[in-house]
Formats: C-alpha cells, sequence, structure tokens
C-alpha cells in the first residue's frame, strides 16, 4: 500500500510525529510513516581534509555506522508517494534534509519544518511545504568548510611544537581559548589595592537606617584609599554632630524578563541547579521530542501570536485581566538570526507534575522554569516603593560627603505571581515608611560607624553560564554549538575544573559604637571555594601563547564573530559561500605558510643548538629494549621485547614533569610496564594507570599510583579494587609515526 514518507531526526521525535499524523484527517486518505535519520547519514571523510580550497566544493562519505539504516531509508523511498524531508528547523537541519534528498536519490519531496511538535504545527508544516533552501545550506557548508580547513591547516601547528599529543586548533575554540587564558592571567597579574568605605547606622524613632557615605554631588560611594583620612574621619565622627535627613519616595516598576533562548535556559538551569549546559539540552531536546516545548535550540525572545493568545487567555482566567501585557522583545545577542521562537511550552495546559512517568525530575525542574518564564513574561510588572534618605550634617569635615541608603518594598506582585510565587506585598512596611516621611524635625542618633577596609579584587574565572553569556554576547558560536566547544576544550587538557586562585590579605576596620573607637584586624580572603571555574592548564596557556605568535587571527573575538556575521549574511542570500570563503582564506592560507616558515626555523635553530628531548634520548641510550618515538597522542617508549608502545603523557601529567625532566628511575618504570601482579596486570593508557584482570579493564584510584611506581603495591591491595564496575574507557594503541624524539 503506497505511503507518504515523513524523515526527522531521532527516534523519540519519529513516534511523537507518527501518533500525531495518525489523528490527522488528511492521513485517511493516504497513510503516513515517519522513520528517523538518526541525524546527518553523511560526513566528511575521516583521513583528509574533504574540502578542495580552489572551488569550495565538499566531499561527503557515507558514515560507516549508518550503511544499514540508508539501505533502509531507500527501501522506504522507494515505496512512497511522497517524501516530507521534516529535519530540525535549522542550518544544520536543512543540510540534514539535503544530503537525505542527495544520498537516497529522492525524486518526489517536499521540505517541512515546524518548531514545536503538536498536531496543529504539523498539519500547518504539511499546507505549507516548500523547497530547500540553498542559502541555509551554504551557510551551514561554510562554517564546516571553514572550521575543517581551520582545523586541518592550524593543529599541525602544535603537533610540531608541542610533545603532548592530539592538540587542536579550532576558529571558535581557540577563541574561547584564549579568553580563558587572558582572564586567568589577569587574575594573576592583579595587585590588590586597599581601601575604605564608611558605613552608619542612624536611630531614627524605632527604625534603623543603614547608610554609606557619598560624595554631595556623586553617584557612588566614596572610597578612601588614605588610611590616615580614615581615622581622621572616624575621630570626627566621636562628636555630638546634628544630623538632618530628608526622604524621598519613588515608586518603581521590575519588568519580566524575556522568554528562554538556548544560552539563557543553559545559565538560568545551571545557576538555580548546577545541571551543565549539555545535560541541559539532553532534558530540552527529549521535552521536545515528545512536543512539550518548542525548539530548543534558538537565539530568538520572539512568541508567536498564536502562542501570545493562549498565554493572555490563561493570564486573565487565573490573575484577572489587568494583569494581561501583551510584550514583544528584541534580542540583545550578538549576531542573532531570530529565525525561530523562543523555547515555550507547546501545551500550555500541562504542568510539570502532569508529564509522563518517564520523564525525570530533571526533565520536570526544566519545564517548569520555561512554563513560568513564558506566561510571566506577558504579566504585569511587579512594582516596588523605594525610600531613598540622604542624612547630613554642618560641620567642616563632612561638608562635602553625606550618607545615603535606600529600603524597598514589593507593593504589586505583577508577574512574580507565577515567577517567585512565595513572595507577598508588603504593605505593612510602606505604611510605615510613609508616617517617617512626613514627619520634620526628627531626632537622629548615630549609633554606630565602621571604617570598614577592602581590597580591590580581580574577576572570577569563568564557569560555564559565564563563558557561555560571554560567547553569546561576542556573537561567537552559535546555540546549538556552546556545550561541544567547552566540551572539546576540556577534552584537550586545556582547561579543568577548578577554584578562582586564592590568596589573603590583612585589611583593617575602624569601628566606633557608643563613643568608643576600635580597629579590628582581618585576614580577607580573595578567591572563591567553588569548584566549578574554568582553570586553564599549563598546556591550554602555552597553546594560546604560540597561537598568539603564530596565527593570531583564531583568537581574536571580533575575527570570530564577524565571521558569524558573515555566515549568518549567506543565509540571507546577501553573499555567497564562495566569496566569504574566498575572502577569509587568502589571508589565513598566507598566516598559515608565515607560521610553518617561522616554524622551520625554530626546528633548525633548536637542532642545531641541541636534540629535541636530549636527557630522555642519553638516558634510553643505556636501554636497548626501548626506544621514544612520537606518536598521535605525543611520545611514548617503544618495549621492542613487547612491541607495545607505554604512554609518556600521562606520566608527565601525573608527575607533573616536562619530557627533559624524566629520570632514569623514571625511564625504568615505564619499562616495566605491563606490570603483573599475580593474575592482575597494571598497564598505562591516555588517562594514566589502570588495572587489566581476565580481559576487563577496571580503575586504579590515583592513590595507590605512587605505590606501583615505588613497587609496593601488592596483589592485597589491588584484588578489592576489582570488585568495581570496569572502566568504560577502551584502551586506544598508539601509533608510531616516523618522527623519532632521538
Amino acid at each position: 500500500m503506497a505511503y507518504q514518507l515523513v524523515i526527522v531526526e531521532s527516534s523519540a521525535k519519529s513516534k511523537t510525529i507518527q501518533k500525531y499524523l495518525n489523528q490527522l484527517s488528511i492521513a485517511k486518505k493516504v497513510p503516513f510513516k515517519v522513520v528517523p535519520s538518526f541525524g546527518h547519514i553523511v560526513d566528511l571523510p575521516r583521513k583528509t581534509i574533504g574540502v578542495n580550497t580552489d572551488s569550495w566544493e565538499i566531499e561527503y562519505t557515507s558514515i560507516p555506522d549508518k550503511k544499514k539504516l540508508i539501505t533502509d531509508l531507500k527501501k522506504f523511498v522507494k515505496d512512497a508517494s511522497m517524501v516530507y524531508l521534516a529535519a530540525d528547523p535549522d542550518r544544520e537541519g536543512e543540510a540534514i534534509a539535503w544530503h537525505l534528498r542527495n544520498q537516497l536519490k529522492i525524486k518526489n519531496y517536499q521540505r517541512i519544518t515546524f518548531h514545536e511538535i503538536t498536531p496543529k504545527a504539523i498539519e500547518e508544516a504539511l499546507k505549507h511545504p516548500r523547497e530547500l533552501d540553498q542559502p541555509l545550506i551554504d551557510a551551514q557548508e561554510s562554517r564546516r568548510a571553514l572550521d575543517r580547513v581551520v582545523g586541518y591547516q592550524a593543529s599541525p601547528l602544535l603537533w610540531n611544537r608541542f610533545t603532548t599529543g592530539s592538540l587542536s586548533a579550532g576558529r571558535v575554540q581557540s577563541a574561547v581559548l584564549a579568553e580563558m587564558v587572558h582572564r586567568y592571567k589577569e587574575i594573576q597579574n592583579h595587585q590588590p589595592e586597599k581601601y575604605w568605605m564608611l558605613l552608619a547606622n542612624f536611630q531614627l524613632f524605632e527604625t534603623l537606617l543603614e547608610t554609606k557615605l557619598y560624595e554631595r554631588k556623586g553617584t557612588s560611594i566614596h572610597h578612601f584609599t588614605d588610611e590616615n583620612e580614615v581615622a581622621k574621619m572616624m575621630e570626627h565622627f566621636k562628636k555630638k554632630l546634628a544630623w538632618t535627613v530628608t526622604f524621598d519616595k519613588k515608586h518603581g516598576k521590575e519588568n519580566p524578563s524575556a522568554p528562554y533562548t538556548t544560552s539563557a535556559l543553559q545559565q538560568e538551569v545551571y545557576d538555580k541547579y548546577k545541571i551543565p549546559a549539555k545535560q541541559t539540552m539532553i532534558y530540552a531536546q527529549g521535552l521536545y521530542e515528545k512536543g512539550y516545548i518548542t525548539y530548543m535550540r534558538t537565539d530568538s525572545v520572539n512568541i508567536s501570536q498564536d502562542a501570545k493568545e493562549d498565554i493572555h487567555e490563561y493570564i486573565q482566567e487565573v490573575f484577572g485581566e489587568d494583569q494581561v501585557v501583551d510584550r514583544e522583545f528584541k534580542s540583545k545577542v550578538a549576531n542573532a538570526q531570530e529565525a525561530h521562537e523562543c523555547i515555550r511550552p507547546s501545551q500550555l495546559s500541562v504542568l510539570s507534575d502532569a508529564l509522563p512517568e518517564d520523564f525525570t525530575d530533571g526533565h520536570r525542574k526544566i519545564y517548569n522554569l520555561i512554563w513560568r518564564k513564558t506566561v510571566a513574561s506577558q504579566m504585569a510588572p511587579a512594582e516596588y516603593i523605594h525610600y531613598h534618605f540622604t542624612l547630613q550634617t554642618t560641620s567642616s569635615m563632612m561638608k562635602k560627603y553625606e550618607f545615603r541608603g535606600k529600603v524597598s518594598f514589593l507593593n504589586e506582585l505583577g508577574y512574580l505571581k507565577i515567577w517567585q510565587p512565595k513572595l507577598s506585598v508588603q504593605h505593612a512596611e510602606i505604611e510605615k515608611w510613609d508616617s517617617l516621611v512626613g514627619k520634620k524635625d526628627v531626632p537622629l542618633t548615630m549609633e554606630k560607624v565602621m571604617g570598614e577596609g577592602n581590597v580591590t579584587k580581580p574577576p572570577s574565572l569563568y564557569n560555564e553560564p559565564n563563558v557561555i553569556k560571554w560567547m553569546e554576547k561576542e556573537g561567537i558560536g552559535r546555540p546549538s554549538t556552546y556545550s561541544a566547544i567547552l566540551e572539546k576544550i576540556l577534552s584537550k587538557g586545556y582547561i579543568q575544573k577548578g577554584s578562582d586562585p586564592q590568596s589573603t590579605v590583612e585589611v583593617k576596620h575602624y569601628v566606633l559604637e557608643k563613643g568608643v573607637l576600635e580597629t579590628q584586624e582581618e585576614l580577607l580572603k580573595i578567591g572563591g571555594n567553588d569548584k566549578d571555574r574554568f582553570l586553564p592548564t599549563s598546556l591550554g596557556e602555552r597553546v594560546v601563547d604560540y597561537l598568539e605568535e603564530a596565527l593570531p587571527s583564531i583568537l581574536d573575538k571580533a575575527f570570530t564573530s564577524q565571521m558569524e556575521e558573515q555566515l549568518d549574511r549567506i543565509s540571507r542570500h546577501e553573499t555567497t559561500k564562495k566569496d566569504v570563503l574566498n575572502e577569509f582564506y587568502k589571508p589565513f592560507a598566507s598566516w598559515i605558510q608565515d607560521a610553518k616558515k617561522v616554524q622551520k626555523e625554530h626546528v633548525k635553530d633548536t637542532k642545531e643548538a641541541k636534540p629535541l628531548a636530549p636527557k630522555a634520548s642519553n638516558i634510553l641510550k643505556s636501554f636497548e629494549e626501548a626506544d621514544i618515538l612520537q606518536t598521535r597522542f605525543g611520545p611514548a617508549l617503544f618495549v621492542k621485547e613487547t612491541k607495545k608502545f607505554v604512554a609518556i603523557v600521562p606520566f608527565q601529567e601525573w608527575k607533573e614533569k616536562e619530557i627533559d625532566d624524566i629520570t632514569v628511575e623514571d625511564i625504568q618504570f615505564l619499562v616495566k610496564l605491563p606490570m603483573k601482579v599475580e593474575d592482575i596486570s597494571i598497564e598505562m593508557g591516555r588517562y594514566g594507570l589502570y588495572l587489566v584482570h581476565e580481559k576487563q579493564n577496571y580503575p586504579l584510584p590515583k592513590e595507590y599510583w605512587n605505590a606501583v611506581y615505588n613497587n609496593s603495591i601488592t596483589y592485597e591491595i589491588l584484588k578489592p579494587l576489582l570488585v568495581k564496575k570496569p572502566s568504560s574507557f577502551v584502551k586506544k594503541p598508539f601509533k608510531k609515526t616516523k618522527k623519532s624524539l632521538q
């Protein structure tokens, strides 16, 4: 029986769409079959660049693991009366649809897209099919070509410069790494400077006014950098001074923030729940594929008119008509494409506790945030009443200064009814302060004044939400790539999770209370305890230092952002793939050639001065059974008897040694590997020491590594470790190359 074929990207999505299509009247005439492609079915070749830098034609090959899938898809296509290519509504999705058409040789096809998986959205998509969007495909191909060319031509510079293996440079990843390294260096170079602020508490009837010192015409809190001035001011406040207070009552409104973009969702989920960006996207993808939220990769803050009407109707019904505000939001993101809607619920009637049981707590948390953020965005503002108070005295030392303070109270909840439902209005406090504002010649007493010592602090290292926010602000990367970029930098060993660098500085506080002036000393800690900061490794710093010298353009955030804008221009049909890539490649190829030339000179000079890794090479002359060779993963010992490679890079990282610091004892240890302890083998892999028993790999905790090195490890220590779950990593063999370090 003939059917209409719909090809989507994932299995979960195919099941949801199949269910909805079966409900539509159009399916009664000719049934629909929905099948997944599981993403791309072709890719660039693994062993060659696959990009012709003259014509900018790209070579594609079938993904090996998908050959059977491609055969099955061809059979489905052959028996279909019409094929609907329904990959995701973005550049990557358009490219997937294009490759499906080409690879499966589909003649009778149409492209359909939808931003939410609902019966209505699917029916509308089928009513309004279109052709493949060639400019969008060209933009995706251009990005792929750019990243491939930069990776293939810049990465070998790192391989030749550093002994650590498997390094890579990239158009986006290197710019992000450079920003992290620059931030780290800024912190390292920061010199804390001491300063003091004056804080005073005044008693007004039963109310305490908390204030800070300002210059009378200034807008920011005054900082003293001279401790003597602080001491003089504190002595001055011992006198009984006459103070006057003036009040200024102001009404303020706080509007809700825009509904979620991808990056905003990732940032807020991390801040609230410490869920990493990658996991957030997995949860969001699950919600999208089951039809509960709109497409989750977006930089748009738009809400469709139909969705707005549903939201307004809900707000009016639950909170009243006066709580509805029809808002339009404008993206603040550099190079925002605004191609989609925001991330919002597909079915407003579904609350998080009504999600199916197979959804996890993580799914529910994220859905609840999305639901509340979306509804709140169309509600009335929260209203506050702010009371500003200014205290002055006529003394000579205070002629240019005054104390200021402010308190704020919630008068109308507005959107906070949804966003922070536990809050309540503060009418009693407002009445109390209203009574103070109207009084004149009120008695004021300075209860306490403090000269609070402090120091200037450096910025914090980036964590995941911070760096995503920075990428978004600078227009670097795209919503679909943020988490992948960070994963790449982490996997290469350029950064690691850690804390801000910490130090202590002694500061002095002055406290005047009840006429008694005292000083207090405090050791002020600089740097936080958060363990989620991205700390550049020595390797990461050295890679950035080298690239700044050899290829500064790929570290330049402006250059990277401009390339993103050029890709957007291709998708808008304002320029062509060939023009953009030629404009990029002409100077880039020249930079690569210059860097290679400098590198050759460097190698020549180095060879004339001394051999590479001379100490290690000299040591090995006494070890006829082993050679030190370069491999794709860095230097390794080749043990002639076993014909096995022993990784040196993990050993270097463990012992925190450069290759030229390796000793005779180190070589003796490495040559013994793999080490047998009865029926257990201790081996060195890419991630350090691990155990092998009965062809199963087991992790060896780091606290035992020194015992292995000192040959004091015993079978009694190792055997209990075998009951743990076998390690999931696969030991990757080291491939010998022609290059020797001798």
